[in-house]
């Protein structure tokens, strides 16, 4: 079974941080006793699908620009990622619905199966990835498996380190063979969006921030959002995918399954106003602020925590739509406020055997499109204890290590443009 394996790398994916949330905009109507509001800073995304020459889909990203307007964060998906998201009795992998029912409907399945709607969305062939390169003149890569093609002798890329030009790079992301499964070369591709998001470094676009608490302009174009993501650092993550058993895959297409709750991580993380909400419950926002003694006992991170957390609210039908991973205070009892007080009860109801000891309370403050808001505490760790103990674990819980999420290494100077709120 194929395992995609998350890549950390240098430069982590750019977060969306409490403070920007809370200092993006706050106000009391006191007339209208309303509570203080916070917006979701805006996150334009884009979607870019490279096809070779035959017009197959070779690999595909998505990108997210950081709140301040510059850089930003490049998600790569397989082309084999199942659109119908694991659900029903067959698999459909998303090159396979491009192929058959067109640009449209294969847009549609990519929003769904990351959860984000697209501002921008372009269909690129090798000529285009050379255009969009040719600005950085050439990339470093490091290859974990040989990129091969049916065209070429010999593997397009080695495995290895390379510095590829803007026509290798083309070359590259449009490879594609039939005398292995395509999900193969998966890794590899990952490689070449990882080395073109390190190339970036502080900034090559002509784009500056914008101001303290204005929204970021919707880019017109691939063109314009580019210039932009490549104004500010700009982050990579790669997605952890599963094989199906057979059983699950009865027309034996190659395809892959992604982990939904480590899609709602990393796009809750980088892109929350642009979440979708499909389930009729309540939406909600995660703090995870443990610092490395807290979580050493259990070989685990806080972006482990968070994923495992939004996997148990996703068993009870919730939507997760923001999260942070950030150290802070973590209180003894994990908390949650809720913007509507009738609304504790509800929360509070069955959360204790989800998440362990909380406590919940009125909200000071709206975080609009948010019901609630769960500050997860050290009772966490004591359910993930008792886990342990006993073989048994809440409903949705995950007790395995994933190794997953943003990385705190090098992250950009608060005073550099890219750098989060």
């Amino acid at each position: 079974m194929l395992a995609v394996v998350a890549a950390l790398l240098a430069v982590g994916i750019t977060a969306v941080g409490a403070s920007t949330l809370v200092n993006s905009r706050a106000g009391r109507d006191a007339a209208a006793d309303r509570l203080p509001v916070a917006l979701l800073p805006v996150t334009p995304t884009a979607l870019v699908a490279v096809v070779d020459d035959a017009g197959r889909l070779t690999t595909m990203a998505v990108l997210v620009l950081d709140p301040s307007g510059v850089g930003g964060s490049i998600v790569p998906l397989p082309v084999s990622a199942d659109s119908s998201l694991d659900i029903g009795d067959d698999r459909f992998p998303l090159d396979e619905t491009y192929e058959v029912e067109g640009v449209e409907v294969f847009v549609g399945a990519a929003e769904a199966m990351t959860a984000v709607s697209f501002d921008v969305v372009e269909i690129v062939t090798a000529d285009r990835i050379e255009e969009i390169v040719g600005r950085f003149g050439s990339i470093d890569v490091e290859l974990p498996v040989p990129l091969v093609d049916d065209d070429e002798p010999a593997p397009v890329v080695e495995v290895g380190p390379s510095v590829l030009t803007a026509e290798e790079v083309a070359a590259a992301l449009t490879a594609s063979t039939e005398t292995q499964p395509d999900r193969l070369l998966d890794p590899a591709r990952a490689a070449i969006w990882a080395g073109l998001a390190g190339r970036v470094g502080a900034g090559t676009g002509e784009a500056g921030p914008v101001g303290a608490g204005a929204p970021v302009p919707t880019p017109a174009d691939l063109d314009e959002f580019l210039d932009r993501l490549f104004s500010g650092r700009v982050g990579f993550r790669e997605l952890v995918a599963r094989v199906p058993p057979a059983e699950r895959n009865p027309r034996d297409v190659d395809v892959v399954v992604l982990d939904r709750a480590e899609v709602l991580l990393v796009f809750s993380q980088i892109a929350p106003a642009r979440v979708a909400t499909p389930n009729e419950s309540l939406t909600f926002r995660i703090e995870v602020g443990f610092d490395d003694a807290d979580l050493a006992p259990f070989g685990i991170n806080n972006a482990d925590v968070a994923r495992d957390v939004i996997n148990r609210l996703l068993f009870a039908r919730a939507n997760v739509v923001s999260v942070t991973t950030d150290a802070g205070d973590v209180p003894d009892v994990s908390r949650a406020t809720v913007v509507d007080p009738s609304l504790i009860d509800r929360v509070e109801e069955g959360w204790i055997e989800l998440l362990g000891d909380i406590v919940v309370e009125p909200a000071e403050f709206q975080l609009l499109g948010i019901d609630a808001t769960i500050v997860v505490g050290r009772s966490y760790l004591e359910l993930r204890e008792v886990e342990e103990d006993t073989g048994e674990m809440a409903p949705g819980g995950l007790t395995e290590p994933t190794e997953l999420g943003p990385t705190d290494d090098d992250p950009p100077d608060a005073d550099e443009p890219g750098a989060a709120g």
